[in-house]
């Protein structure tokens, strides 16, 4: 390997991203063994290259790799992410986000690699690097035991992520004792792990979750109140039918935690309760007919920063990441959004979501250009010279058009950004919009 970090990176990029060369994939692969590397960027890259070529040895050297506890965790942690991708289709290369075809492989070898070294892996693993053990575990179908994810889950000393997927991970056996441990996490100081175990309680005893935690709900956080409400709302029964009532007349009344209106509604919209019917036509005859936003207003507050920023960063549909960070400066397609919770209110975030046309950006409106060969394109207008117009496409990239090839250009009152409402769910608009308050 070259002594120099630049040059080593840019010749194992040039191998690995793109279309890749890959006759030389396998040697990229190969340089894991001794990478002493501290770059994340070269690292990641080689632990790549394991999975894509994807033999045993490449599968073993990323066992090796993660059980080395002089490697970045980090670093390790992507280890057994790469052997929870190995036979993943499609495949979504994480280093670049491409779509890659990956050759055949046996996931019955790697399950059994996988227990051969699951000793040493769980001895030297701690938080997000546990975790993610846990999950690998989990995906090639090794079972581990209810009491050893109990130990983990109930152990202050452990990861919080750790803890959280440890209660994920818990399968439904032995209810009864299972049961007794998920009541008392659910008691835990830690919102998420309160969460994590409402969840599992009621993915374990869905038509008796109201009965079993009735006197105990209204004493937990408000995440795990709303874990609690969605979890009776999709369960129906004749307790959490009674306590859902309870709510909604206490929304009726300006007594119910705003923080808790967007999943009473979304609950009594599911339920068949007739009553629960009764009392939402009554709140909605509510709320103002000729409003886009009004309908939304329930998602104004008790939202999850963590949750907003997945929305914010992974949704594929909405790709919000994409339009406000892609591109480089200034070549956004829409406005770069540092600092907007500081400079706005939740309501424009609200209205900028729902009706994003309603008040645009200064400059990010789209513009439609007519060509003089009768095709037309849109985007956003960069800059404009008497011979040259810049124009940024929805994806981000500047488009020089020579003037003398446009026939016309045309302003429209639009919004280059589609209704949030129709492409994420009231909860992830909710949970969006808490993060957008916080940068």
């Amino acid at each position: 390997a070259d002594p120099s970090e630049w040059v080593l990176k840019e010749a194992i990029s040039a191998v690995h991203d793109d279309r890749s060369i890959p006759e030389a994939l396998p040697d990229i692969a190969d340089l894991l063994t001794n990478n002493k590397n501290k770059s994340e960027a070269v690292t990641r890259r080689l632990l790549s290259a394991n999975l894509r070529v994807g033999q045993k040895k490449n599968a073993v050297r990323l066992v090796n790799y993660a059980i080395d506890n002089s490697n970045s965790s980090a670093m390790r942690a992507e280890a057994l992410l790469c052997l929870r991708d190995w036979n993943r289709r499609p495949f979504v290369d994480r280093v670049e986000g491409q779509v890659r075809e990956l050759s055949k492989r046996n996931n019955e070898s790697t399950k059994l690699l996988v227990e051969k070294n699951l000793n040493k892996l769980f001895e030297t693993a701690n938080g997000a690097l546990l975790a993610e053990l846990i999950r690998l575990c989990e995906k090639l179908q090794i079972t581990l035991g209810a009491g050893q994810l109990l130990v983990i889950a109930k152990s202050d000393t452990q990861d919080l992520a750790a803890r959280i997927q440890a209660i994920q991970s818990i399968k439904k056996q032995d209810p009864k004792p299972i049961l007794n441990s998920l009541i008392t996490l659910a008691k835990d100081n830690k919102p998420s792990i309160q969460v994590a175990a409402i969840n599992k309680i009621a993915e374990i005893e869905p038509q008796n979750i109201a009965n079993i935690l009735n006197e105990l709900w209204t004493t937990l956080s408000t995440q795990a109140q709303q874990a609690f409400i969605y979890s009776i709302g999709k369960n129906s029964s004749s307790e959490g039918d009674k306590i859902l009532n309870t709510a909604f007349s206490s929304l009726l009344n300006g007594n119910l935690s705003k923080s808790l209106e967007l999943d009473v509604l979304v609950a009594a919209e599911k339920s068949k309760n007739p009553n629960l019917k009764k009392q939402l036509k009554k709140y909605e005859a509510n709320q103002s007919a000729n409003d886009s936003v009004s309908p939304y207003s329930s998602t104004l507050f008790g939202g999850d920063t963590e949750k907003g920023k997945h929305v914010y960063e992974n949704h594929v549909a909405a790709q919000c990441v994409r339009c406000h960070n892609a591109g480089g400066k200034d070549n956004q397609v829409g406005p770069n959004l540092t600092g907007i919770g500081k400079r706005t209110d939740k309501n424009y975030l609200l209205r900028s979501l729902v009706d994003p046309s309603v008040d645009i950006a200064d400059g990010f409106n789209v513009n439609v250009i007519e060509l003089t060969n009768g095709k037309s394109i849109i985007g956003r207008l960069k800059d404009q010279t008497k011979k040259i117009i810049t124009l940024i496409s929805p994806e981000g990239k500047p488009q020089k058009i020579a003037a003398t090839k446009i026939k016309k250009i045309t302003a429209a009152n639009t919004s280059v950004m589609p209704p949030m409402g129709a492409i994420l769910t009231k909860h992830e608009i909710r949970d969006l919009i808490a993060y957008l308050k916080i940068l």
